[in-house]
């Protein structure tokens, strides 16, 4: 369903739109082979030209307001890859309000040859997951140095209170053009970021509102570990922001946002519906001497469990007692649910609307409904966040992607009589390290041919490391449990033999509550060879495999974890009678990220003691800080290589 149902109140009554020029018969200029800088020479695909036109105009006929929007590419494809990548060009689907109004390709060859491509090239599929059909148009035959042409004309409901042109990418692009075009008395606001020009606005034209910039030899940006793109690409936001004519200003704010949420989650709650809520309260086995941590984690599994989410709008999904019937809801009635079940417990809380930070930083300054994607509950008192349509978590854990981030909080005020939602924007910490852990003991003896290893494996998981395994057990048939106890167990090696294998807490119940508990006997061979005379044991395999982080170019991204964590491993070596270590200090292994007031915000730290026959290793890991600016990456590096590097250690062992 659309993210803006419930955030909108129809603006079309705030203000009067004059009727603008339709550009419908957009087309392009005549065509030409292009001549490429020499700096992009070597490049496997070039964007000479990336065009984007918004349009906004009154559509007398329909009464509505519209938005036609206008995207021109022109690339030279260089290799083999850069073909590929264009084989298929998919068409926008038109559908709703959306509707593919032009669409123009072509190809020019280096001799300057043009091939328009005709109607003939546009082909059916069906998805086979959705049945829908969607269109594309096939390039066939393009030669390496060809330049392809294309544009797409889209007409639809104008969206102005928040959209998002991102334009940077791997590829690089010689220039690129934004226009926006409104009528004269519609003003917009507009914010750049990562070092994209400033828009500026027409000041020859009078009829027309028109907004412009010009971004030349747009520089690509690769991907790269623990850094976030998207968020880091050349972008621009825009909104509308004025109506000179009726005097109005800030058209798009939070107050109203919060207001509509609001009244479109608690209003129009009905009788049948508070007896709807009283049944799923007993139900859940909810009773007033439950703590309120417990009312709400009761709340959440019983409704969790008992009705599914559906990708749909229909009229009776956003009904309480309708939804409840039917046993599914979408992702705006299952939040009616719980916020009124939680109103009628009398347990504060405040819904928060906030977005994926590995998609848009929640901006506080610039007052946009793009923000407004995901919904969250916060509860005030226990200080813990609940996700609604996240059906794996449950209260304390929410999706990493909604945490590091700002969020627009909403709770109920009553002035003069008056009871309505307030918001305030405020920010949604990610948790500390000790609330995602993996922990484990392994304890290890040789057969007395020294050829196999008999270990004894005890693993506790929690958070991140958890969430991901508990409530699927639930949701298996037998056998594919047991593949799943087994991959808990195989992450040490694949050539491993499980004689026993327990899982412990493995439900959803226990999701946030109780770690998942991993108990397991093996035999393996997979950790010692034979040199000789001499055992080489592989010690630090037994921590299973880690991610190494080596780059041989310039670091351009930050770092940016996902979340915070911590590993603590302990290793028991029983080492056979008459037998000695030499190389026991490479275990020995400390890197840091000191931070400039001297904390400690990441560690690697692996250290041993020698008993008689029994070494014990402690390896201890983990990451306090979510983000470390470029200066840091190499101390975050040796932090991540330093565990790589422990993975590395063997031991010899010899009599």
């Amino acid at each position: 369903m659309n993210k803006y149902t419930l955030l909108l109140t129809l603006f079309l009554l705030q203000y009067t739109c004059t009727q603008a020029q339709e550009n419908i018969d957009y087309n392009w200029s005549k065509a030409q082979y292009d001549t490429i800088s020499e700096t992009y020479q070597k490049e496997n695909e070039v964007v000479i030209l990336e065009r984007k036109i918004m349009e906004y105009y009154n559509d007398k006929t329909t009464n509505s307001f519209n938005q036609l929007d206008i995207f021109h590419k022109k690339v030279q494809v260089n290799s083999d890859d850069a073909i590929s990548t264009y084989n298929t060009l998919y068409l926008p689907a038109s559908g709703g309000n959306k509707e593919l109004v032009a669409y123009k390709a072509r190809v020019i060859t280096k001799e300057g040859k043009v091939r328009e491509l005709s109607n003939e090239a546009v082909k059916t599929a069906k998805d086979e997951e959705s049945e829908s059909e969607y269109k594309y148009l096939a390039f066939e035959g393009v030669e390496l140095g060809s330049q392809l042409e294309f544009f797409f004309v889209v007409r639809n409901t104008a969206n102005y209170t928040g959209s998002m042109y991102t334009y940077q990418s791997n590829v690089v692009k010689q220039r690129v053009e934004f226009k926006l075009i409104a009528p004269a008395h519609l003003w917009f606001a507009f914010k750049t970021f990562n070092e994209a020009p400033e828009v500026e606005k027409d000041t020859n034209e009078l009829d027309f509102t028109v907004y412009t910039f010009l971004d030349e030899n747009v520089s690509k940006l690769k991907p790269e570990p623990w850094g976030n793109y998207r968020v880091n690409l050349k972008r621009i936001l825009y909104k509308i922001d004025a109506n000179i004519a009726t005097g109005k200003r800030n058209l798009v704010k939070f107050g109203d946002a919060s207001q509509n949420v609001f009244a479109n989650t608690y209003n129009n709650v009905s009788k049948a519906d508070k007896k709807t809520l009283a049944k799923i309260i007993k139900n859940a086995k909810i009773s007033a001497s439950d703590s309120e941590e417990d009312k709400i984690f009761k709340l959440e599994h019983y409704v969790k469990k008992n009705i599914a989410i559906v990708d749909a709008s229909m009229p009776e999904l956003y009904d309480i007692t309708k939804s409840v019937g039917l046993k599914y809801t979408n992702s705006i009635g299952m939040v009616r649910i719980m916020a009124n079940a939680f109103k009628e417990l009398d347990i504060p809380h405040e819904i928060v609307i906030t977005c994926d930070r590995e998609e848009i930083r929640f901006e506080e300054d610039f007052e946009s409904y793009v923000y407004l994607d995901h919904y969250l509950f916060y509860f005030p008192n226990i200080k813990k966040y609940l996700d609604p349509n996240s059906m794996f978590y449950r209260l304390g854990i929410i999706p990493s992607e909604y945490t590091f981030n700002k969020g627009l909080f909403i709770k109920e005020v009553t002035v003069a009589g008056y009871t309505t939602g307030a918001g305030r924007v405020k920010y949604i910490e990610a948790p500390g390290k000790d609330n995602c852990y993996d922990k484990m003991i392994v304890t290890t003896t040789f057969s007395e041919d020294l050829t196999q290893n008999k270990i004894t494996l005890y693993k506790e998981a929690f958070g991140f490391y958890a969430t991901s395994f508990q409530p699927i057990f639930e949701l298996v048939d037998p056998d594919q449990k047991k593949e799943l106890q087994e991959a808990l167990v195989k992450f040490l090696s694949e050539n491993i033999t499980i004689d026993k294998v327990e899982i412990e807490n493995d439900n959803s119940e226990s999701v946030g509550r109780k770690p998942l508990i991993t108990r397991a006997e093996i035999t393996s061979a997979a950790f010692i060879e034979k040199a000789g005379a001499k055992v080489l044991f592989k010690v630090g395999d037994l921590i299973g495999p880690q991610a190494e982080l080596y780059t041989e170019e310039e670091r351009k991204l930050p770092v940016e974890n996902d979340y915070n964590r911590s590993y603590h491993r302990t290793i028991i070596v029983h080492i056979p009678d008459g037998y000695t270590v030499d190389n026991l200090d490479d275990i020995n292994i400390e890197k840091s990220i000191k931070e400039d007031d001297g904390s400690v915000s990441a560690l690697f730290k692996s250290s041993y003691q020698k008993e008689g026959n029994k070494i014990t290793v402690i390896a201890e890991e983990w990451y306090d800080k979510i983000d470390y600016p470029v200066e840091k990456f190499e101390d975050y590096r040796a932090v991540i290589n330093a565990a790589a590097d422990f993975n590395k250690v063997v031991w010899v062992i010899h009599r």
